[in-house]
């Protein structure tokens, strides 16, 4: 499911935006929304169904929400096996490592890691 009020790029990544919400397209009679993707070279225009980004003609481009980075601190744990699990995500390394003072005896550090949303 889209997020039309968010930031919008085609499933390769190429930036996008709305130029027209939520009108009924002829063909099908479904709600659409006219998204105009900006490629390297070019500009085009498609009409994407407004409740899954789909284009209407199947062989143009699928619409989604802008990937977003992010980042934050887990405190890795070392059970009395020597297994490692980790709990939360902290989103500052401080707040990682006073955690992992604080609150358990097994814990061996913090790492840094990164996703996309």
């Amino acid at each position: 499911m889209i997020d039309w009020t968010k930031p919008i790029e085609d499933v390769n990544g190429a930036p996008a935006r709305i130029l027209l919400e939520n009108y009924r397209e002829r063909t099908t009679d479904d709600l659409c929304n006219l998204v105009l993707v900006h490629y390297p070279t070019h500009d085009k225009a498609y009409s994407v169904y407004a409740s899954d980004g789909a284009t209407v003609y199947v062989d143009y481009a699928q619409i989604r929400n802008k990937k977003v980075k992010k980042s934050g601190w887990v405190v890795v744990y070392a059970d009395p096996r020597d297994e490692r699990y980790t709990t939360g995500v902290y989103f500052n390394e401080d707040d990682a490592i006073e955690e992992a003072m604080r609150r358990d005896i097994n814990a061996v550090g913090v790492a840094k890691i990164e996703w996309e949303e």
